[in-house]
């Protein structure tokens, strides 16, 4: 075992996220952050010692005779000085770049070796991870950039505020889309490929040297721009010393398309006589099949999150306000705390508030699962998402944006999606371990 020169972590030798040579030493390091740090000013921290294992300066302690009373600051500070950690706070960060087990494994490891991170757990489905920390001891920040310095993108919420579930959707929808059209082009150029690949086998009467041109011609957009997010994916966990599934699609696919390549730009390089075999189609059928079963996962995804699509709709897109004495309708993400919101008969409920005039009845079936409409008065509650039935009321709004009672069981909802069971933890770890073997 080693110790981080950094932080001060033991660090396994064979398992070490990360490693650095200085002055013919080598030093283990928890995370790449760490190695980072280290690069920076190496002799700086081999001379400072590791952040997490500095004493503290010896202190002089005085015996009082026992008659002096101790000092009432004394007896009310250091309670306060040991006292049991803060609960941790829990972050809800969403993921792009992830593509397989692996990934996950690397972003969990990676999250769990920061300091103050309690629990870090990743899941591919909903590509979110959640984070457990002690406040003071990291930050959202740090978080964020040590998934970035993983090779993957993290998307923070802006200003501390919620991401609307419109842009939510529409930046799925943007990338669901993007997929298919890669997915589908490459189809429509790989059938030319395969079939002058298999020409002799078929029957064709084709020049074999206008064959392999043709195959060059049609695979190459195929290998590039249909499967540019294999070469970016690998390339970005390539930058940390690790692979994951792009590194092998790539690595593979790569050395099926650059061979043949090769074998048709200067053909005599490879065969005596005749025209060397190639491989085009190989790697046009591996693209276009990895891309067929992505197109499917996201499918599958977008499926599987359609709970939450449904409970977000409850939601309307608009609320009418009273600002400077008369109505207007906003979007519903500008109505502050404080705000009197008026609701007329049929319309719902857009924030969570309390009534200051009218009364009427609404259906809170989202909310309970009563079937029958309940009475509302001055100084009840309203739930946002509600439909009010028969009468208009103003209330004050009391809940906004992520903090009203539909927001937190859509949160419930994406963590219960989120969580996974101690056998897919387990599958997770064997998958995690598979991909960069037989990379």
């Amino acid at each position: 075992m080693a110790i981080d020169p950094v932080c001060g972590m033991t660090v396994d030798e064979q398992t070490a996220p990360a490693k650095a040579q200085y002055n013919g030493t080598t030093y283990y390091f928890c995370a790449p952050g760490c190695k980072r740090t280290f690069e920076k000013d190496p002799e700086a921290v081999l001379h400072g010692g590791p952040k997490g294992m500095s004493s503290p300066a010896p202190q002089l302690v005085m015996m009082m005779p026992a008659r002096q009373k101790p000092a009432p600051s004394v007896t009310t500070v250091a309670p306060s000085k040991t006292a049991p950690s803060v609960k941790p706070v829990s972050l809800t960060i969403p993921i792009e770049g992830m593509s397989c087990a692996s990934c996950v494994a690397k972003i969990e490891h990676g999250l769990s070796a920061v300091p103050g991170v309690s629990r870090a757990a990743v899941n591919l489905a909903t590509e979110k991870a959640t984070v457990e920390y002690q406040q003071g001891a990291t930050d959202p920040t740090a978080i964020a950039e040590t998934i970035r310095s993983l090779g993957y993108t993290p998307i923070m919420p802006v200003a501390q505020q919620a991401e609307s579930p419109d842009v939510k959707e529409a930046r799925k929808q943007a990338a669901y889309r993007d997929l298919q059209k890669r997915f589908w082009v490459a189809a429509a150029l790989s059938v030319p490929v395969m079939i002058l690949g298999m020409s002799e086998h078929l029957g064709l009467s084709i020049s074999p040297i206008i064959s392999a041109w043709l195959q060059l011609l049609l695979t190459t957009p195929i290998q590039f721009w249909a499967g540019r997010q294999f070469y970016k994916g690998a390339i970005a966990v390539g930058r940390h010393g690790s692979a994951d599934m792009n590194t092998l699609i790539a690595l593979g696919t790569s050395a099926a398309y650059g061979y043949s390549a090769a074998a048709t730009i200067v053909p005599s390089a490879f065969t005596v006589g005749g025209f060397p075999p190639l491989y085009f189609d190989s790697a046009a059928a591996i693209v276009t099949l990895i891309l067929l079963g992505r197109v499917l996962e996201a499918r599958a995804r977008g499926r599987a999150s359609e709970a939450i699509r449904r409970l977000i709709g409850l939601q309307p897109k608009q609320a009418r306000v009273i600002r400077g004495g008369r109505e207007m309708d906003i979007p519903i993400e500008e109505v502050v705390v404080g705000d009197v919101v008026v609701v007329r008969p049929g319309e719902k409920v857009p924030v969570d508030g309390v009534i200051e005039e009218g009364a009427s009845a609404l259906h809170e079936s989202m909310l309970t699962g009563e079937s029958l409409p309940v009475d509302k008065g001055p100084g009840a509650t309203v739930i946002g998402g509600t439909l009010n039935r028969t009468g208009s009321f103003r209330f004050r709004a009391a809940k906004v944006g992520a903090d009203t009672a539909l927001a937190n069981i859509v949160r419930l909802v994406e963590e219960a999606q989120g969580s996974k069971p101690p056998v897919a933890r387990f599958v997770d770890r064997v998958a995690g371990l598979f991909v960069p073997i037989r990379a």
